[in-house]
């Protein structure tokens, strides 16, 4: 039996990337690198903040703007090491135009407290997306 405590849920969606390449290149079959590419390409967005790997110590992570196609094909993929994405939120309060932001799911809770306070920053940002965090015990199993 699986088991899930989401709290109020609407709708859950399950899907992966039409595009191969993003497809294997990201986590959890691309969905976050080809929404975000799609905001990039196709509604205009400026930027997304998101993690990837430092380029002088690539077991780190680090918080980058990826611009391309490119950029976040290179960023794709699960990061086990700590992220701290909020760190580059003043990029998107700065920013021209609308942002994607990418978090964990304690990121993105941070973010929805600081938008309140901060107007600026709710206007530049244009999507925010999160995964799941599942987690095994011996209570909860799939079968």
């Amino acid at each position: 039996m699986l088991a899930w405590n989401l709290g109020a849920t609407t709708e859950i969606w399950t899907g992966y990337a039409a595009d191969a390449q993003i497809r294997f290149a990201g986590s959890s079959g691309g969905v976050l690198t080809a929404l975000s590419l799609f905001c990039l390409e196709q509604l205009g967005m400026e930027f997304v903040l998101h993690t990837g790997k430092d380029a002088e110590k690539p077991w780190l992570n680090t918080t980058v703007q990826s611009t391309s196609r490119e950029q976040l094909l290179s960023h794709a993929g699960s990061r086990y090491a700590p992220s701290s994405p909020c760190d580059g939120l003043a990029l998107v309060e700065s920013s021209p135009g609308p942002c994607v932001f990418i978090g964990k799911p304690c990121d993105v809770a941070a973010v929805d407290r600081l938008r309140k306070q901060r107007p600026k920053l709710d206007r530049n940002l244009g999507l925010v997306l999160t995964f799941f965090l599942r987690r095994h015990s011996k209570h909860t199993r799939d079968t």
